[in-house]
């Protein structure tokens, strides 16, 4: 079974300037090596609920009602559904599976609760992680939520605190690539600084620098004690740089 990571977005950020280094502190049980489980069919999960339509909904709350200040944005059902990866046991799901779920735990918090970051450790080929930490906030910005998920679609914990911009401050748009697709991208683009076989401690964060992006970061650990972070447009999928 996979260790627990548990690291927010900011705590990724550090050994590239503004963007992203993994150093955070993690208390992680057992380290999985990237691409060690296998993908099972590619259809789309539905363990959080929604059609995958990928449209916005902007008219009411969950389960009725008016939201806090404005429309929603984003409700689960506007969210594609993500893979489900399977290699015989229990299935694990990418990101947008597990960002419904977690969407659904954030609007019972607060009607207007949006993702504005996301991290995980120890991710494989297949971009699943040992665990997710997403964080929510409101358009007033006066809490963050912060959701643990693990791969199988279990919310394992949340916490609200104190509003920490350096999380982010922008909602995260439904129209991302997933995980799965950010991880397949980013591997290539490693090998002018490291080979993805010699590529340690796997890492994948989600979110915005400096109000630009979205970005997907996949950062690795060289054999030299060296962080090499890739940055993908979270929409796109285009290489941004590999530093």
């Amino acid at each position: 079974m996979r260790g627990v990571a548990q690291m927010s977005f900011r705590h990724m950020q550090g050994a590239r300037g503004h963007t992203i280094a993994a150093i955070g502190a993690c208390a992680v049980a057992l380290a999985l090596v990237a691409g060690c489980a296998s993908p099972g069919a590619g259809d789309g999960s539905k363990v959080g609920a929604g059609s995958g339509s990928g449209a916005a909904v902007g008219s009411t709350a969950p389960g009725g009602g008016t939201p806090v200040d404005g429309p929603v944005v984003i409700v689960p059902e506007s969210i594609p559904d993500g893979r489900t990866v399977s290699d015989g046991g229990n299935p694990e799901y990418t990101f947008r599976s597990l960002w419904k779920k977690a969407l659904s735990t954030a609007l019972e918090w607060k009607p207007d609760a949006y993702l504005v970051s996301a991290a995980g450790s120890f991710v494989n080929n297949d971009g699943v992680p040992s665990e997710w930490m997403m964080v929510f906030r409101t358009r007033d910005g006066s809490k963050d939520l912060r959701v643990r998920i693990d791969p199988w679609g279990k919310v394992t914990g949340n916490q609200e605190s104190a509003p920490d911009p350096t999380n982010g401050t922008v909602a995260v748009p439904s129209s991302i690539i997933d995980s799965d697709e950010a991880v397949a991208k980013a591997l290539p683009a490693l090998t002018d600084k490291v080979s993805p076989e010699q590529a340690k401690d796997p890492r994948l964060g989600l979110g915005f620098e400096e109000a630009a992006g979205p970005f997907w970061y996949y950062i690795v650990l060289t054999p030299a004690a060296d962080y090499v972070t890739v940055t993908l447009d979270a929409v796109t999928g285009d290489v941004v740089s590999v530093k």
